[in-house]
């Protein structure tokens, strides 16, 4: 152990010895819901994986968490995953993403309909809840050139391991492997408190399959646009073109187990090649996508099963897929993120020919049997392999 790895150990330990807050946004769900709240004031974000709203304020949840402490509770829902929970105990005010809400003792107080920002949030619960313990906060915005009164000094470390990414190395750099990435600002306070916990993250993690790398968004705003960082600091987790956003606490051990925890399951998904099919609809995932298309001609439905317009186009896929001899396929994509960001998938439902050339084109017609029907008979030329049902013509 050299030196500067002795310096960053004990400054680490300090700075952990002096922050034992309870920081924790609390995962809530249909089954602890209700146990959860019925004490105390909690805020309670509802919100939907596949949302960028939500994506945006991923940060600013986990800040809000740490600063407020112990003072009162902060929670999320995932609505895609406990749909009765944001149905049924909302007070019927979920009707987008994020939705934001005062709960005291199990009763709903009011929704947050203001900025969302550390500072609004805490201002609003302590107006909605006067006898709530008070919280300081100092908002990590730009300084100006004479405010440096509460500015955390920089720590710098020599020989770091965290690899630094600009708009220019990233693509090249991060072709292969897996990448824990945080975004920040030099000016950005708790990016500097993260710093030294980074460093130590980068030489825990030297043997094992994973990248610890940093971009500074004031100087690769490519980079920012692409992955849509609003608040520092964004961390995410970065795997052949898929994103997964890390919204845990920023200490050491809990790097450690999600890292672990989201290696092992790509791993077991990436290996996965199995294909199943529902309703002769081919169900496309990570481990058997690129196998599935790569000697054949393939449509491919991007969609998520919330979204009305795919549940509405969904009846007419497997049509074709009953009646046709082409090959249809649906990613869920609220479950597969690396397709849906490998394909910049945007909106819902969005399909595609996939050819066995290797290019694939995006359909723009009407997501409705007929005129996909035609569609494929235009563009694919397949020899007919099995049975066909007879055509009902109506």
């Amino acid at each position: 152990m050299n030196f500067n790895f002795k310096i960053l150990t004990l400054f680490l330990f300090i700075l952990l010895s002096l922050h034992h807050i309870k920081s924790d946004v609390v995962r809530l769900n249909d089954d602890n819901f209700d146990n959860h709240i019925k004490d105390g004031v909690w805020l309670v974000k509802f919100y939907a994986p596949w949302c960028k709203y939500c994506r945006e304020i991923v940060a600013t949840y986990v800040n809000l968490a740490e600063v407020v402490q112990d003072n009162w509770n902060i929670g999320e829902v995932d609505c895609i995953e406990n749909e009765f929970t944001c149905d049924e105990k909302a007070n019927n005010m979920v009707n987008s993403y994020p939705t934001i809400i005062l709960f005291k003792d199990g009763k709903y107080i009011r929704m947050f309909p203001f900025e969302r920002t550390v500072e609004k949030m805490i201002e609003f619960v302590e107006k909605n809840v006067p006898d709530v313990p008070k919280t300081e906060y100092i908002p990590s915005t730009p300084p100006d050139e004479n405010e440096n009164e509460n500015e955390i000094e920089e720590v710098i470390i020599e020989d770091s391991q965290v690899i630094v990414l600009t708009d220019e190395s990233f693509e090249e750099t991060t072709k292969e492997g897996a990448w824990f990435i945080e975004f920040y600002a030099p000016w950005c306070n708790h990016c500097k408190s993260l710093t030294p916990v980074w460093e130590e993250l980068a030489h825990v993690s030297s043997e094992k399959d994973i990248n610890i790398a940093k971009v500074d968004i004031t100087k690769n705003t490519v980079l920012k646009e692409r992955f849509k960082v609003v608040s520092m600091p964004s961390i995410i987790l970065y795997i052949d073109g898929g994103v997964i956003i890390y919204t845990g606490t920023r200490k050491l051990d809990n790097f450690v187990e999600f890292i672990d925890y989201e290696l092992k399951h790509y791993e077991e998904k990436s290996k996965d090649t199995s294909v199943e099919k529902e309703k002769r609809v081919s169900v496309l995932h990570i481990g058997n996508f690129d196998d599935q298309i790569k000697d054949q001609d393939y449509f491919v439905m991007f969609y998520a099963p919330w979204c009305k317009y795919s549940k509405l186009a969904k009846p007419h896929i497997e049509r074709v897929a009953k009646k046709t001899p082409f090959n249809i396929g649906k990613v869920d994509c609220t479950v597969e993120g690396q397709l849906k960001h490998r394909f910049d998938i945007t909106r819902y439902p969005q399909m595609f020919l996939f050819k066995k050339d290797g290019t694939f084109t995006p359909y723009y017609g009407t997501k409705e049997y007929k005129p996909i029907k035609q569609y494929l008979r235009e563009n694919i030329v397949q020899e007919v392999s099995e049975e066909i049902e007879p055509e009902i013509i109506i």
